[in-house]
């Protein structure tokens, strides 16, 4: 009777156990399919990223806390001839190919000052990059190393060097000048149209044509051909006001709608030219 009973302590003891194994199965169980889950979250995110890294058309090196090559991009690759075997090599084998004054202070001023460098060089072949240093954060907000970026800035400061000149040669024009949005507000005027008001240019910019002309000409009528230049419409003709002297005075005025790439008239350039003296002379 006595084994009988200790018997049944021992399986009761047993079952217990199973059962503890089975909870803990069962923990175990859901533990692994959430791990698998974020293995699988993980190897889509490494997918995509190699992705984007591979398929990116911008020049990318990832250096580690040693400043050694870590990664980079194709880009990269074709724009500083690297090879798989310059992996874990210096980040100084980049300036073989480029002029950077004091690449390397930046490099460990972003690592270690947790700054961000944007600067500009230019190649031998004289184009032009911007380059941009940021660190990289791990977990724990510990910088691990530096993302440095190449964009090709050529086009741009070309474009910009000739809007730079344009806006010189707009600005020194002979002919008084304004451009505005199309609703008259005031975005730009020249020296000229400056000096004629006698005002700064901050003091014209952000002010309304209409009120301008209304003030300081006493003259009413370029709101009739305001709507018509809107409509892609450009309007020349004589402008004929009287002076805060009560001087009778003429403007040549051109009204030119300013369309961008779309085809929809986003401004109207003012070009105007003081004509009292040849009207006077015709009198």
């Amino acid at each position: 009777y006595r084994t009988v009973k200790e018997l049944e302590a021992s399986n009761d003891a047993l079952v217990s156990a199973n059962q503890k194994l089975q909870e803990e199965n069962r923990k175990l169980t859901a533990l692994n399919r959430a791990f698998e889950k974020k293995v699988t979250e993980l190897n889509a995110l490494k997918n995509d990223m190699n992705n984007l890294l591979t398929s990116t058309n911008t020049a990318a090196v990832f250096l580690d806390q040693e400043l050694k090559l870590k990664l980079f991009t194709p880009e990269a690759a074709n724009l500083f001839d690297l090879k798989k075997e310059d992996l874990s090599r210096p980040a100084d084998k980049l300036t073989e190919r480029f002029k950077y004054e004091g690449y390397a202070d930046d490099l460990r001023r972003t690592l270690y000052e947790h700054k961000t460098v944007i600067k500009e060089f230019e190649m031998p072949n004289g184009g032009w990059y911007a380059v941009k240093m940021i660190p990289y954060y791990a977990s724990g907000n510990k910088v691990e190393g530096i993302v440095v970026t190449f964009t090709n800035v050529t086009e741009l400061k070309m474009t910009n060097e000739a809007l730079h000149i344009s806006s010189q040669a707009i600005d020194q024009s002979p002919a008084n000048i304004l451009i505005t949005s199309v609703d008259g507000s005031v975005t730009y005027a020249n020296k000229r149209f400056c000096r004629m008001l006698g005002k700064h240019q901050d003091d014209i910019i952000g002010g309304n044509v209409f009120e301008i002309y209304r003030k300081h000409f006493h003259c009413e009528e370029l709101n009739r051909f305001w709507e018509r230049v809107i409509e892609k419409k450009p309007w020349s003709g004589e402008l004929h006001y009287q002076d805060e002297e009560k001087e009778d005075r003429w403007e040549q005025i051109s009204l030119v709608p300013v369309e961008d790439s779309a085809g929809n008239v986003q401004q109207v350039m003012l070009i105007s030219e003081d004509i009292t003296n040849q009207k006077r002379s015709e009198k």
